[in-house]
Protein backbone atom coordinates (compact mmCIF):
# COMPACT_ATOMS: atom_id res chain seq x y z
CA UNK A 1 0.00 0.00 0.00
CA UNK A 2 1.47 3.35 -0.95
CA UNK A 3 1.53 6.51 1.18
CA UNK A 4 -1.51 8.06 -0.53
CA UNK A 5 -3.57 4.98 0.36
CA UNK A 6 -2.33 5.13 3.94
CA UNK A 7 -3.30 8.81 4.12
CA UNK A 8 -6.75 8.00 2.72
CA UNK A 9 -7.33 5.40 5.43
CA UNK A 10 -6.28 7.85 8.13
CA UNK A 11 -8.59 10.48 6.63
CA UNK A 12 -11.51 8.04 6.71
CA UNK A 13 -11.18 7.41 10.44
CA UNK A 14 -10.50 11.08 11.17
CA UNK A 15 -13.70 11.96 9.36
CA UNK A 16 -15.68 9.42 11.41
CA UNK A 17 -14.21 10.99 14.55
CA UNK A 18 -15.28 14.46 13.39
CA UNK A 19 -18.80 13.17 12.73
CA UNK A 20 -18.96 11.62 16.19
CA UNK A 21 -17.69 14.80 17.85
CA UNK A 22 -20.09 17.03 15.91
CA UNK A 23 -23.00 14.70 16.66
CA UNK A 24 -22.14 14.90 20.36
CA UNK A 25 -22.41 18.69 20.22
CA UNK A 26 -25.57 18.82 18.09
CA UNK A 27 -29.20 18.39 18.98
CA UNK A 28 -30.98 18.46 15.61
CA UNK A 29 -30.04 18.56 11.97
CA UNK A 30 -31.29 20.45 8.95
CA UNK A 31 -32.99 17.24 7.80
CA UNK A 32 -34.94 16.88 11.03
CA UNK A 33 -33.04 13.73 11.92
CA UNK A 34 -31.42 13.34 15.31
CA UNK A 35 -27.63 13.08 15.41
CA UNK A 36 -27.98 9.34 16.13
CA UNK A 37 -30.11 8.93 12.99
CA UNK A 38 -27.52 10.75 10.89
CA UNK A 39 -24.70 8.56 12.21
CA UNK A 40 -26.88 5.49 11.62
CA UNK A 41 -27.41 6.59 8.02
CA UNK A 42 -23.68 7.11 7.49
CA UNK A 43 -23.04 3.64 8.94
CA UNK A 44 -25.63 2.11 6.63
CA UNK A 45 -24.06 3.81 3.60
CA UNK A 46 -20.62 2.61 4.75
CA UNK A 47 -21.89 -0.98 4.88
CA UNK A 48 -24.53 -1.16 2.15
CA UNK A 49 -22.91 1.11 -0.43
CA UNK A 50 -19.17 1.62 0.01
CA UNK A 51 -18.06 -1.64 1.61
CA UNK A 52 -20.43 -3.76 -0.49
CA UNK A 53 -19.17 -2.09 -3.66
CA UNK A 54 -15.52 -2.54 -2.74
CA UNK A 55 -16.17 -6.27 -2.33
CA UNK A 56 -18.15 -6.39 -5.61
CA UNK A 57 -15.37 -4.67 -7.55
CA UNK A 58 -12.66 -6.92 -6.07
CA UNK A 59 -14.73 -10.03 -6.72
CA UNK A 60 -15.16 -9.04 -10.38
CA UNK A 61 -11.42 -8.42 -10.69
CA UNK A 62 -10.50 -11.82 -9.23
CA UNK A 63 -13.06 -13.68 -11.33
CA UNK A 64 -12.00 -11.91 -14.53
CA UNK A 65 -15.42 -10.36 -15.00
CA UNK A 66 -16.05 -6.99 -16.63
CA UNK A 67 -16.26 -3.89 -14.47
CA UNK A 68 -19.48 -3.96 -12.45
CA UNK A 69 -22.11 -1.36 -13.30
CA UNK A 70 -23.27 0.66 -10.31
CA UNK A 71 -26.31 2.88 -9.89
CA UNK A 72 -26.91 5.71 -7.47
CA UNK A 73 -28.44 4.24 -4.33
CA UNK A 74 -29.11 5.40 -0.80
CA UNK A 75 -30.91 3.74 2.10
CA UNK A 76 -34.57 4.70 2.41
CA UNK A 77 -34.94 7.83 4.59
CA UNK A 78 -38.11 6.68 6.35
CA UNK A 79 -36.66 3.24 7.09
CA UNK A 80 -33.55 4.94 8.45
CA UNK A 81 -35.66 7.07 10.78
CA UNK A 82 -37.53 4.03 12.08
CA UNK A 83 -34.38 1.97 12.45
CA UNK A 84 -32.45 4.59 14.44
CA UNK A 85 -35.12 6.55 16.30
CA UNK A 86 -34.45 4.70 19.56
CA UNK A 87 -30.67 4.50 19.15
CA UNK A 88 -28.65 6.28 21.78
CA UNK A 89 -25.94 8.56 20.49
CA UNK A 90 -23.32 6.31 22.10
CA UNK A 91 -24.68 3.27 20.25
CA UNK A 92 -24.76 5.19 16.95
CA UNK A 93 -21.16 6.37 17.45
CA UNK A 94 -20.03 2.80 18.17
CA UNK A 95 -21.82 1.61 15.02
CA UNK A 96 -20.16 4.33 12.94
CA UNK A 97 -16.69 3.41 14.22
CA UNK A 98 -17.40 -0.26 13.54
CA UNK A 99 -18.62 0.28 9.97
CA UNK A 100 -15.74 2.62 9.19
CA UNK A 101 -13.15 0.27 10.72
CA UNK A 102 -14.46 -2.55 8.52
CA UNK A 103 -13.96 -0.45 5.37
CA UNK A 104 -10.49 0.58 6.50
CA UNK A 105 -9.53 -3.02 7.26
CA UNK A 106 -10.68 -4.18 3.83
CA UNK A 107 -8.89 -1.33 2.06
CA UNK A 108 -5.70 -1.82 4.05
CA UNK A 109 -5.45 -5.40 2.82
CA UNK A 110 -5.77 -4.58 -0.88
CA UNK A 111 -2.94 -5.03 -3.33
CA UNK A 112 -1.94 -2.24 -5.73
CA UNK A 113 -3.82 -4.05 -8.50
CA UNK A 114 -6.96 -4.24 -6.34
CA UNK A 115 -6.73 -0.52 -5.49
CA UNK A 116 -6.85 0.16 -9.22
CA UNK A 117 -9.90 -2.04 -9.85
CA UNK A 118 -12.90 -0.11 -11.16
CA UNK A 119 -16.63 -0.07 -11.68
CA UNK A 120 -18.78 1.99 -13.99
CA UNK A 121 -21.05 4.26 -11.97
CA UNK A 122 -24.10 5.87 -13.59
CA UNK A 123 -23.32 9.21 -11.89
CA UNK A 124 -19.55 9.21 -11.35
CA UNK A 125 -18.43 7.36 -14.48
CA UNK A 126 -15.45 5.05 -14.12
CA UNK A 127 -14.82 4.78 -10.40
CA UNK A 128 -11.70 3.03 -9.12
CA UNK A 129 -11.32 1.86 -5.56
CA UNK A 130 -8.59 4.49 -5.23
CA UNK A 131 -11.30 7.16 -5.64
CA UNK A 132 -13.78 5.65 -3.17
CA UNK A 133 -12.26 7.19 -0.02
CA UNK A 134 -12.77 10.62 -1.59
CA UNK A 135 -16.44 9.80 -2.26
CA UNK A 136 -16.88 8.53 1.30
CA UNK A 137 -15.33 11.74 2.68
CA UNK A 138 -17.64 13.88 0.52
CA UNK A 139 -20.65 12.00 1.90
CA UNK A 140 -19.32 12.51 5.43
CA UNK A 141 -18.90 16.22 4.73
CA UNK A 142 -22.55 16.55 3.68
CA UNK A 143 -23.63 15.13 7.01
CA UNK A 144 -21.12 17.14 9.02
CA UNK A 145 -22.81 20.21 7.55
CA UNK A 146 -26.24 18.93 8.57
CA UNK A 147 -25.02 18.58 12.17
CA UNK A 148 -23.81 22.21 12.41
Amino acid sequence: MDISHTDALTDLMDSASRLAAMASESSLSDEGWSPAMILGHVSDVDEQVWHARIRLIIDALHKGRPMPSLMWWEPDAQATELKYRDYSLERAIARLYSSRAAIIETLSNLSQEEWGASALHDTFGTLSITLLPEKILLHDEEHLESLR
